[in-house]
């Protein structure tokens, strides 16, 4: 207890600020994700994360902060959630990013997984998913 204490007390103020948002919005997506179709979520998600722009930290930064928000939450954080969560703090630093979702085969199963890209990269661990084409939405 007391190492976290002391891991939260050494980040910077814009580090603690961002990994309460992180929370946050892992928290609004994971609860919309139960009763919204995924384009409403992300539609919501737009609308909290435009209020006030604040530039700072690198996406990978986010990831990271994103990452042990998931990692210290209410109950465990599936992986659109996650990426619901980052998309939302980049586009709140005015980061341009893109939710992908993919799918894999591993011994004989489907697998499916969410990520966010920005500037036509990964954030966090690179994935070998195939990314699905998603509709854009209308708005």
């Amino acid at each position: 207890m007391k190492s976290r204490l002391r891991a939260l007390l050494a980040l910077t103020p814009e580090e603690r600020r961002a990994l309460a948002l992180a929370w946050a919005y892992l928290l609004v997506s994971d609860l919309a994700l139960r009763i919204l179709p995924l384009p409403r979520v992300e539609r919501l998600l737009s609308r909290l994360s435009t209020r006030r722009p604040e530039p700072g930290l690198s996406p990978g930064r986010l990831a990271q902060l994103t990452g042990i928000a998931a990692r210290h939450h209410l109950r465990p954080m599936a992986c659109l959630p996650q990426s619901l969560a980052l998309q939302a703090l980049l586009r709140r630093q005015g980061l341009p990013c893109e939710l992908k979702i993919g799918v894999r085969r591993a011994g004989g199963e489907l697998q499916a997984h969410a990520w966010v890209e920005h500037a036509g990269a990964p954030l966090g661990e690179p994935m070998p998913y195939l990314p699905l084409a998603r509709p854009r939405s209308a708005g």
